[in-house]
């Protein structure tokens, strides 16, 4: 009972007002840009109630990973109000605060790519800035995600016969193209048949003699992959995802400080956004379909229609080959009862080159196995004392220092 277009301006009032009232404070607050939808609407929002506004962004050296010259296009958009800072990480900034870090998080983390972040934030902590707009949750909220929203809600479409409505998305799907002779639409099949787990998962998969995680049967699992669409997006809000991005953001942010501000979790905008039928967050094959049409001429359309985006990216299949023996020297033989750490060390290169996310996940976990479980140090006793991020002296302090080297981006 609503058009598109009326959608479109109150999903954009919405969080126009979402961002309003998060730029309100009595301290500096800068936008986190990484050159995505989500981070570039609130930048391009935020520019309606600041005379001037900090935005940050990442460039990595590796071009493959690096989304900076997306962010510059939405920062030149609003040249006359944004001032934009361009930082460069250093390559091996998380070995050298391996145990401080993994300590001061406390669980296994998804990705190295969380001590970029934190480096960000310390970074704008050491300008002043204290606090920060912040996109997380525009994929929960707006069904960012090819598994669990788009993927299901083609199996629901197909289920309810809407047969038109499903061709069109599994035709359109924005992030891949049909391929030679059409060889993907018969990948795609397979996602929605429910034989292949992931997207990439045909050319990534970790057979059973690579795989080194003990799986332990005598754990109860449930998946939280089931049900409809409309029950995922619910259950991602609830009790699964969002706990999980809260939960390390929290850890990560308060060890700078600085605090986060998430308009994307504005209850206005998730009240709106749940209350729309799910063909306007997914449409003819792109997902945060609405929000696209909402930012439509506040963005640039390399932004606003990009086919895929990485968030702050990282590169982690190089990175990892590079601290390949720093890692196994670290982990050691270790008495975990989810790694095997043997296995790990011979079948890293296989896994690295195969699915290097899933590699960094058992790493992780021996990690915070060693740290948080047994105690022991993740520094090898010849390294001096580090420092960084978080501080010299004391591995704890989370004193802030300027690890970022500073780049003025290219006209």
């Amino acid at each position: 009972d609503i058009s598109v277009e009326e959608a479109a301006r109150e999903v954009r009032d919405r969080l126009n007002e979402a961002v309003r009232v998060r730029l309100r404070a009595d301290v500096n607050v800068a936008v986190q840009l990484s050159g995505g939808l989500d981070s570039s609407s609130l930048l391009a929002l935020g520019t309606n109630h600041q005379d001037r506004i900090d935005a940050y962004t990442v460039a990595f050296s590796q071009r493959e990973a690096n989304e900076e010259p997306f962010a510059r296009m939405v920062a030149e958009m609003y040249g006359d109000v944004v001032d934009y800072h361009v930082l460069k990480p250093p390559d091996d900034e998380l070995i050298s605060q391996l145990d401080c870090f993994v300590n001061q998080i406390a669980e296994p983390f998804h990705s190295p790519n969380v001590s970029t972040t934190r480096g960000v934030w310390t970074q704008m902590a050491s300008e002043n800035i204290r606090a920060v707009l912040y996109g997380a949750a525009g994929d929960e909220v707006f069904a960012g995600y090819t598994r669990e929203y788009f993927v299901t809600y083609l199996r629901d479409l197909l289920g309810r016969g809407h047969l038109r409505t499903f061709w069109s998305n599994f035709s359109g799907f924005s992030e891949r193209s049909a391929g030679p002779l059409g060889m993907d639409y018969l990948l795609r099949a397979g996602l929605v048949a429910g034989g292949v787990g992931a997207y990439e998962s045909l050319v990534e998969r970790v057979s059973g003699r690579d795989d080194p995680v003990r799986w332990r049967r005598d754990i109860p699992t449930t998946s939280p992959l089931s049900g409809s669409a409309e029950e995922r997006i619910l259950k991602t809000l609830t009790d699964w995802k969002m706990n999980y991005w809260l939960r390390l953001d929290n850890q990560n942010s308060m060890a700078v400080p600085i605090e986060l501000r998430l308009p994307f979790l504005d209850y206005h905008v998730i009240d709106f956004a749940f209350s729309l039928p799910f063909g306007y967050l997914i449409r003819d094959g792109w997902k945060k379909w609405i929000l696209r049409k909402a930012m439509q001429g506040l963005l640039p359309d390399e932004v606003l229609w990009r086919r895929r985006k990485m968030g702050f990216p990282f590169p982690l299949r190089s990175w990892l080959g590079r601290h390949r023996e720093h890692f196994l020297g670290v982990i050691g033989p270790l008495e975990c009862p989810f790694v095997d750490s043997a296995k790990l060390a011979a079948s890293y290169e296989r896994l690295r080159a195969r699915n290097p996310n899933y590699l960094w996940c058992v790493i992780s976990t021996a990690l915070w196995w060693k740290r948080c479980v047994e105690g022991n140090s993740l520094n090898k006793p010849a390294s001096p004392p580090s420092s960084g991020w978080f501080g010299r002296g004391a591995p704890d302090s989370g004193t802030p220092e300027m690890p970022f080297s500073r780049a003025k981006p290219s006209k």
